[in-house]
């Protein structure tokens, strides 16, 4: 079966809260790709939460009562290794954009948001 894919020309792939299994892109899958190609990523965290609801997620997790993985600021950054980040970089993704009027602060919405790009 042929791939519907050109590998000589760009691709773009959104990803969003990779498993828990999961701390980077495969080099193998990223140097698949061609030059230009770009990656979107979404991910729960718990940086916004206080002490509290923190430690209720990661008992929920703990305990097997919830499939959603958070991550950290850091840990998300890991997938963009060897990507070009592009402004604003990881940020809330509330904040990804200028928004007219009232917006969900990141404690409220805990999803970071940022777009790579393979140079």
């Amino acid at each position: 079966m042929r791939s519907p894919y050109d590998a000589g020309k760009p691709v773009s792939g959104a990803l969003p809260s990779p498993p828990d299994s999961s701390t980077t892109i495969d080099t193998g899958d990223r140097d698949a790709l061609a030059p230009g190609s770009h990656l979107t990523l979404t991910h729960a965290t718990l940086d916004f939460a206080t002490a509290p609801e923190a430690a209720f997620a990661r008992d929920l997790q703990a305990r097997g009562r919830t499939d959603l993985y958070t991550r950290d600021h850091e840990q998300i950054a890991a997938f963009f290794t060897g990507l070009h980040l592009l402004a604003p970089g990881i940020v809330p993704v509330t904040d990804g954009q200028p928004a007219a009027g009232e917006r969900p602060s990141a404690h409220d919405v805990a999803i970071y948001g940022g777009v790579g790009r393979l140079d």
